[in-house]
């Protein structure tokens, strides 16, 4: 794999003390959207260096500056300064969106251990031949190959190569179209606390896994946040949940499992250890599509927290096979449901879109079965209706014979 030039230039260069101090993004984002991780540099300037945030001064005196899981709130102007000459100020603004495509972990948890990997599936909308993926691993960009699934799936493998973190994502070519960013964190220990993968969003359900390398039968764990024990009460076995996330959730959290390899021998031996602490930050994400089906049966998708530049709506379809599908000709706010399957939407914007929607699952009327009901419904009223013709016809009989 080859590291981008200009990275590897621009952090060869990051101390030298030549010219006026500049402020650099390492990690070259088009856009920077909400849970972004963001890198910045100050290129000409030894260190000690002196950084400002919106003309505050900060405590970080080093060359680089990392902002972890950004918000609206870390928006300005971003400089640095040097023997009292500061540089042009570098403007973050972030996108409370979601970008174009979606990087995924299918299996597994973010935190591995030394020597691991895991495979990092890409979603996209259109043809998947125009998107790289690429590593960010100590503040150096590397490409990586894509492989193809099929027209708009592919899949990405993601090492650490002795790096205690690093950060994937995908973009596509000669665009500012990418995917969300994801980071995996090295671990030397043998019990491991997974937090969730992606930034968690204000309202969430979050789940910790407490896991063991090798497959080991956890029989128990307990959790921690801040050095303190949690509710044991939302405690099952090897998971904690967190149901509702707000910002009172944030904190480090590690986890002490009591565990055997019990699937290699009945008799192993029972183990006590402890967890690397992984931070947990919950912070608002962008707004999401609302699902609603009308009186007539058709879908509609709103977005009430949606800013104005989002004007139209991206439908998907998932048929039973699990392949999910872009309607590429609905973008209005309402469908009409011919095909049986899973449904979701989402409100498409100038720079990215909603969060989806929760799917809404339509099974297609049987006609065969509605006309064999329709003809036994039918065989009823008509057998109804010949016994009350005849009772009226007795009556009418008996009462003749009375008179």
């Amino acid at each position: 794999m080859k590291a981008f030039l200009s990275l590897s230039v621009l952090f060869a260069v990051i101390r030298e003390n030549i010219g006026k101090p500049t402020v650099f993004d390492l990690r070259k984002y088009p856009l920077v959207y909400v849970g972004d991780d963001i890198t910045l540099a100050c290129k000409g300037a030894a260190e000690p260096i002196t950084w400002k945030i919106n003309a505050v001064e900060q405590s970080n005196k080093n060359s680089i500056m990392i902002v972890m899981m950004v918000t609206p709130e870390n928006n300005g102007k971003y400089t640095c300064q040097k023997n009292g000459e500061e540089s042009d100020p570098f403007t973050l603004t972030v996108l409370v969106l979601e970008p174009h495509a979606q990087l995924s972990l299918p299996i597994g948890g973010a935190v591995i251990t030394k020597g691991e990997a895991r495979i990092l599936t890409l979603q996209v909308d259109e043809d998947l031949e125009k998107w790289k993926c690429f590593a960010f691993r100590n503040n150096v960009g590397y490409m990586l190959p894509v492989t193809k699934k099929n027209k708009n799936m592919g899949t990405v493998y993601a090492e650490l190569q002795d790096t205690e973190r690093a950060t994937f994502w995908c973009m596509k070519n000669k665009t500012n179209h990418r995917s969300n960013a994801l980071t995996l964190k090295m671990t030397e220990r043998l019990v491991m606390l997974e937090p969730p993968v992606a930034p968690v969003w204000r309202d969430e359900t979050i789940t910790l896994r407490c896991a063991v390398w090798g497959g080991a039968e956890v029989i128990q764990a307990e959790f921690y946040k801040d050095n303190v024990i949690v509710n044991k009460k939302r405690v099952q076995r090897d998971k904690y949940k967190i149901t509702n996330a707000t910002e009172l959730n944030n904190g480090e959290y590690k986890c002490i499992a009591t565990y055997k390899y019990s699937h290699i021998s009945s008799a192993a031996a029972t183990h006590t250890h402890e967890s690397d602490p992984q931070e947990l930050k919950v912070i608002g994400g962008p707004p999401v599509a609302v699902l609603g089906i009308d009186n007539k049966g058709s879908l509609q998708c709103s977005c009430k927290h949606c800013e104005s530049v989002c004007k139209t709506y991206e439908w998907y379809y998932t048929d039973n096979s699990g392949t999910r599908t872009k309607l590429q000709e609905e973008t209005k706010h309402e469908i009409n449901l011919i095909v049986g399957g899973s449904y979701i939407c989402r409100a498409a914007c100038q720079d990215g879109f909603s969060r989806f929607s929760t799917p809404h699952v339509y099974q297609r009327p049987s006609y065969g079965v509605g006309v064999a009901v329709a003809v036994v419904l039918a065989s009823i009223l008509m057998l109804i209706i010949i016994l009350v013709a005849f009772k009226c016809r007795r009556s009418a009989v008996n009462g003749t014979g009375q008179r």
